[in-house]
């Protein structure tokens, strides 16, 4: 096979393990992974020992199974290797920071995206403030003291690039860094129990430059007091060096909604520095498709980036996945046809079918009810409080907005309520919208996420 044929083969594969992993899995282990194809072999790159590792233990026998489905038998086995001479990565950067003055013990933290820099991050006003700071603060000669950084918004829209960012930069000027998703910050901090080393694992931690930490809405007291424990004692730690270290934590939820955390964890995180970043608008996602092709050494002309950034969800991975499925449709042709609007609408069409199934009144449902923190079964039930009414009257505008049904159809989502509590549930968030600012950002927010779900 040539090089273009070994693209256009992993290209399918990494499409078909997109639907067999976990989202995360994938973008944290295989998204970002070179591929090369020795005689009946597919050899796969990571970026360090420990990212091959990983893959060995936990992934080879599933990506194996899809290669060799993928292929119809021309590829019989997955080898992982180190690639070589790569964009620096954590490993990289400890080595580094072991040169300067204040040397740093290692920790088991995860590598870092080697394309997730500022450069191909894409800023628009749904991240502005976000970008800034995490631009600002991250410069050699920074004198913005911004404290602790909690940055939040739903999932896929730039939250780990940005901070990855961050992360590069402080190995450009040979600080340290450790970074922890969810997963692995569970997991070091159950392993160092069990191996009676967990003072050791914190003071290691302790000593970077840079903690980062993905997806804590996910943590709390119910999830493990050892592992919250932990956490908070970093949060202290990190807050209060001043300008010596940096603490970034994201999640899908302010402060303000991490119930889990309760009230003495919700009050130390909302004295963090929030920044939110919301779904882009139209103009933003063409830039992003624009600029994702780019790299890609795509030729995406105007008219298909505006079909793409009206018909898929907002997220940049969602995005992204959609422009390589495109770049597949485009080189499998023959003569490589120019991409079209008719070529784009085959290569998505599966995602745009997903949506469409998705955006029905019990699933609108469903989300405000998580979105607000109550059950599905309280919107349908009988109760009346402020705290069970107000979602579920904003669920009814929503579903009257965003799809056909008709009063007394969404009435019979809601436990065969009348029509007439239907209309009057509309015309009160109306009437809220315009007077209550929480209201409007909560109804413009759902009705985002709901659009491009």
């Amino acid at each position: 096979m040539n090089q273009v044929e070994n693209e256009v083969l992993w290209r399918q594969c990494q499409t078909e393990l997109r639907f067999v992993l976990e989202e995360k899995e994938y973008y944290q282990w295989i998204e970002q992974l070179k591929a090369e194809i020795d005689g009946n072999e597919l050899v796969l790159l990571a970026v360090n020992p420990m990212w091959a590792k990983h893959l060995r233990n936990n992934y080879l026998e599933k990506i194996t199974e899809v290669v060799q489905k993928i292929s119809q038998g021309i590829i019989q086995s997955v080898r992982v290797d180190v690639m070589v001479n790569t964009t620096p990565t954590k490993s990289d950067n400890q080595a580094a920071s072991n040169k300067t003055a204040k040397k740093k013990n290692s920790v088991e933290g995860l590598p870092i995206d080697p394309a997730f820099t500022f450069d191909t991050f894409v800023k628009g006003k749904s991240n502005s403030m976000a970008y800034n700071a995490c631009n600002e603060l991250s410069k050699r000669d920074s004198n913005h003291n911004y404290g602790p950084i909690f940055i939040y918004g739903s999932s896929g829209l730039g939250k780990t690039h940005l901070m990855q960012a961050v992360a590069h930069r402080y190995h450009r000027y040979e600080k340290s860094f450790c970074y922890f998703t969810k997963d692995h910050f569970y997991s070091q901090i159950v392993k160092a129990f069990n191996a009676k080393k967990i003072d050791q694992l914190i003071k290691n931690i302790c000593q970077h430059d840079l903690l980062i930490i993905d997806d804590v809405h996910m943590f709390g007291v119910k999830t493990g007091p050892k592992v919250y424990d932990v956490l908070m004692n970093l949060v202290d730690d990190f807050s209060t060096h001043g300008k010596q270290k940096q603490l970034i934590l994201a999640s899908d939820k302010p402060p303000s909604q991490l119930d889990s955390f309760g009230d003495r964890g919700i009050s130390r995180l909302s004295a963090f520095l929030q920044l939110a970043i919301e779904p882009p608008d139209m103009d933003m996602r063409v830039q992003i498709l624009e600029k994702k092709a780019a790299v890609l050494d795509l030729d995406l002309p105007k008219d298909c980036a505006f079909y793409m950034a009206q018909n898929l969800p907002p997220d940049v991975r969602g995005l992204e996945g959609a422009l390589k499925n495109v770049q597949l449709a485009a080189a499998s042709l023959m003569g490589n046809e120019p991409i079209s609007i008719e070529l784009v609408k085959r290569a998505i069409k599966g995602q745009i079918q997903v949506r469409i199934q998705a955006l029905n009144a019990e699933n609108i449902r469903d989300l405000v009810a998580k979105y607000y923190d109550v059950s599905p079964k309280d919107l349908i039930g009988k109760k009346r409080s402020r705290q069970i009414a107000r979602p579920r009257q904003m669920a009814m505008a929503l579903i009257r907005e965003l799809t056909r049904d008709s009063f007394p159809e969404i009435g019979q989502v809601f436990g065969g309520r009348d029509h007439t509590t239907v209309m009057h549930a509309c015309e009160k968030i109306h009437e809220l919208r315009e007077i209550d600012a929480s209201i409007e950002k909560d109804y413009h927010s759902l009705k985002m996420m709901l659009e491009y779900v």
